[in-house]
């Protein structure tokens, strides 16, 4: 698998300017996240703020940009403009390998993890049945 972990900063000019990620390099086949856009500083960013766990063994991140950069000749006017938005994008890919275990183990573990989502389930739905009912007399 492959974790991608976007930084904190990334933004673009806006929803036209987009980040797309495929699972192959001819990008035919969008995974099922995104498009990311937009910027933090104005409120209406999505890019992801915790990892993404890709399955696989390779991801191809394509950054589809349509605005055109402004040219800005007075410097300090440029500085606020740079503070303002136009930081761009930045994402750390990391690989994660996974031991693949005995049949019996995976079974038992899936199994598990099922036995304790529905005592879960159970345990909230007697805690709201039962806070409804004493608080009914």
């Amino acid at each position: 698998a492959v974790v991608l972990t976007f930084d904190e900063r990334c933004c673009t000019e806006g929803s036209h300017d987009v980040v797309r990620l495929y699972t192959d390099p001819e990008r035919r086949v969008q995974l099922p996240f995104g498009p990311f856009f937009g910027n933090r500083l104005d409120g209406n960013s999505n890019f992801p703020t915790k990892r993404l766990v890709v399955r696989g063994d390779s991801v191809t991140v394509s950054f589809e940009a349509l605005s055109k950069p402004e040219v800005i000749k007075d410097a300090q006017q440029q500085r606020e403009e740079d503070t303002k938005a136009r930081w761009g994008i930045r994402c750390l890919a990391t690989g994660l390998f996974v031991q693949p275990q005995p049949w019996p183990l995976s079974l038992m573990q899936m199994l598990a993890e099922c036995t304790a989502e529905v005592a879960t389930r159970m345990l909230l739905h007697s805690n709201r049945s039962g806070s409804s009912s004493s608080s009914s007399s």
